[in-house]
């Protein structure tokens, strides 16, 4: 039996690969020699017909530059990263990270400290492919109300951890499920009245 695929008006580029892809995501980007720096098309639905996917590219998923390159990359989820409000993910620089942690104030946050926890390649960017393992957290303060694992969701999760103690403080993340990624730190940040 065939298979029909009806293409819209505004397609203006289908991609096909074969399968197994277990693990790899598709990246695009407008230089071939910046291809640790793509990133994945946005608003794309992906078919699956017998040993092949196809995807669809609309004109909201392509690159607004003159150069469109695509492939898939398999990103292997080797470590963990562990971010604050106030610091983002930036992938290909040396702490994997941009910005500074925000104080959390025991009165007006209530002593939460939220940290967000990313499975990440060896260049910090974000495995969306990585098992849903559980993460651990962990902290410097002795005093603080600590959460219970939690599972990855998209490579990523989400930890509230409530401090008790004023001073500096760091929240630490461990993948309860797979000893071979190592423990991460997050860096320093205040906890203030």
């Amino acid at each position: 039996m065939g298979v029909v695929n009806l293409v819209p008006t505004n397609a203006p580029l289908w991609l096909k690969w074969s399968i197994p892809d277990s693990g790899f995501a598709l990246l695009n980007g407008s230089k071939l020699e910046d291809i640790t720096n793509w990133t994945a098309p946005a608003n794309v639905t992906t078919l699956a017909q017998a040993t092949n996917k196809w995807t669809l590219l609309t004109p909201s998923a392509l690159l607004s530059t003159p150069n469109a390159y695509y492939a898939l990359v398999n990103r292997a989820y080797v470590k963990l990263q562990v971010l604050l409000p106030g610091e983002t993910n930036a992938p290909n620089t040396a702490t994997g990270k941009i910005g500074t942690p925000n104080s959390v104030s025991i009165n007006n946050d209530g002593g939460v400290a939220n940290a967000t926890i990313n499975a990440v390649d060896a260049t910090y960017h974000i495995v969306t492919t990585a098992p849903g393992d559980y993460i651990s957290v962990t902290t410097s303060d002795n005093n603080a109300g600590l959460p219970a694992p939690a599972r990855l969701v998209n490579g990523t999760v989400t930890e509230q951890v409530n401090m008790g103690t004023l001073g500096p403080a760091t929240i630490s993340a461990t993948d309860t499920n797979n000893v071979a990624i190592p423990q991460a730190t997050s860096a320093s940040f205040n906890v203030v009245p």
